[in-house]
């Protein structure tokens, strides 16, 4: 009974805040010890799929923009946020969650995907925990060929999402 309360109380904890849109996130980022415990709240969903969290420096969150904007000129966008670019809008932090498929596992490939998506919930809520907004970007363009090897992965590893982490400053905007 109390799993099903902690459950709940982090449900809404989620509800209350929504997605930020990416211009409205900004300083400071998270400390090392709050970007450790985002770590340790995708590493519970590790024991069925293998998941890890990266941050995104300045040359990781170019290639991003640069494949951002070659799948929009193609038509394709993230109807959430819009035109999906990154660019002039960068968030304090950006988070990679990587998850790689094993198919030799006894956990079949798509629950294996479905941890993946498990584990950016939990990674939403520890940030938001933590007093931080975010901004979820995901789509078919995580498998961009381009993107995949400037992140030096390996066949079967890919990124689940991206997620843009900061403090939600609509006044500035206003």
């Amino acid at each position: 009974m109390p799993r099903d309360c902690a459950a709940e109380a982090s449900l809404n904890s989620l509800l209350e805040r929504r997605p930020a849109p990416l211009s409205y996130l900004s300083g400071p980022a998270p400390s090392p010890l709050q970007f450790a415990q985002l770590q340790a709240s995708v590493a519970q969903r590790a024991a069925a799929t293998t998941l890890r969290l990266v941050e995104c420096d300045a040359h990781l969150r170019a290639v991003l923009d640069i494949v951002l904007a070659r799948h929009a000129l193609r038509g394709h966008h993230s109807p959430a946020h819009g035109h999906p670019s990154t660019s002039g809008r960068h968030a304090p932090m950006l988070l990679a969650l990587m998850a790689t498929i094993d198919y030799l596992s006894d956990v079949s490939p798509k629950e294996q995907a479905k941890q993946a998506g498990a584990a950016l919930t939990d990674l939403l809520i520890a940030s938001h925990r933590l007093g931080y907004d975010t901004a979820v970007q995901a789509g078919p363009w995580c498998m961009d060929t381009t993107l995949r090897t400037e992140m030096g992965l390996a066949a079967r590893e890919f990124p689940a999402a991206f997620v843009h982490v900061g403090h939600r400053q609509e006044a500035a905007l206003r």
